[in-house]
């Protein structure tokens, strides 16, 4: 197995959603950190446009279709941050792009939690219930600046 001594340093995109639907917010748990809940989203593939990738990530992580290109965003929120990809031995320069939707999300609603398509978990949870959780540290920040996060 490689050591983090060989990795390589690259600069990566990406973008991430934060559904809020009557004062819950959709977080997902994935199986690999199944304590530390997450929003849906991830890297934008080369060639691919910023909605194009949010569409398909939160698809992905979720298994709800969602034009995000057809809604305006409540907030936007962009922040740089130095993360290691270990599945990819790799240290990134990762660029993210938050959006806070607010709108249009009564399809995708549901009480309780579900599976997710890739083995994790997912739920609404109460906004005055995120700042007692663990986010990812890398979604903190984003969830601060949405003013939903203590």
């Amino acid at each position: 197995m490689p050591s983090k001594a060989d990795s390589v340093m690259r600069r990566r995109e990406g973008v991430f959603t934060c559904p809020l639907w009557k004062n819950k917010i959709l977080l997902i748990w994935p199986d690999y950190a199944p304590d530390v809940p997450d929003l849906a989203g991830g890297g934008i593939d080369e060639g691919e446009t910023e909605v194009a990738a949010n569409e398909r990530e939160f698809f992905e992580e979720t298994g709800f279709m969602v034009s995000f290109g057809q809604m305006t965003p409540l907030q936007k929120f962009d922040q740089e941050v130095l993360f290691y990809a270990d599945v990819q031995n790799e240290f990134w320069i990762y660029k993210q792009t938050y959006y806070l939707f607010d709108q249009n999300l009564d399809k995708i609603y549901f009480s309780g939690e579900r599976d997710t398509p890739e083995n994790g978990k997912m739920k609404w949870v109460n906004v005055e219930d995120i700042q007692n959780l663990p986010i990812h540290f890398m979604h903190q920040k984003a969830l601060k600046m949405f003013d939903l996060m203590g």
